[in-house]
């Protein structure tokens, strides 16, 4: 059986490299800007229950997700009807494609009034410019989030998110 020199070995392997690719690598400088958040919503498993549109429940004048160049995280909204803006911080982390938001501890309470888990995983796309993502949620109480669903509680599903660069603010 003939053998391959190594040095033929290492440029097959360099070229199927490139050929796998995973998504665009994303630096800092590609995800540091403001957000505006133009998709919150929970989709229940099956089709007996309609989405539950969470961006109903904001104020999106006042709705933003800003990632900071030294890797911090700011989520400011405010809830319709409520006078009270919320922040949010915490950290960021990049790895390919993908932005790892981790929130503060103390945050749990807050972020429950969006459905949102205190650590995200989204994929950037557009070079930074759109954050997505896809969060398997277990046993929420969509009745806290909308008259329609009275009564219906512990609903597993998906939670969609997605993040579109703020321009011209």
């Amino acid at each position: 059986m003939p053998r391959l020199p190594a040095t033929a070995l290492a440029v097959l392997l360099a070229a199927l490299s490139g050929c796998f690719s995973l998504g665009e690598r994303l630096t800092v400088d590609d995800v540091s800007r403001t957000y505006t958040l133009t998709d919150l919503s929970f989709r229940p498993y099956g089709s007996a229950l309609d989405a539950v549109n969470l961006l109903e429940r904001v104020d999106a004048s006042a709705t933003d997700l800003e990632l900071f160049a030294n890797e911090q995280v700011s989520l400011r909204y405010e809830l319709r009807g409520e006078d009270d803006r919320l922040r949010i911080g915490g950290t960021y982390s990049l790895k390919g494609d993908r932005v790892r938001l981790r929130f503060d501890r103390d945050a749990r309470k807050v972020l429950d009034g969006l459905l949102l888990p205190r650590s995200i995983e989204l994929t950037g796309q557009d070079g930074g410019a759109t954050l997505v993502g896809r969060i398997d949620r277990e046993e929420v109480d969509v009745s806290k989030f909308s008259d329609d669903y009275e009564g219906i509680e512990e609903v597993d599903g998906v939670l969609y998110v997605r993040l579109v660069e703020r321009r011209g603010r």
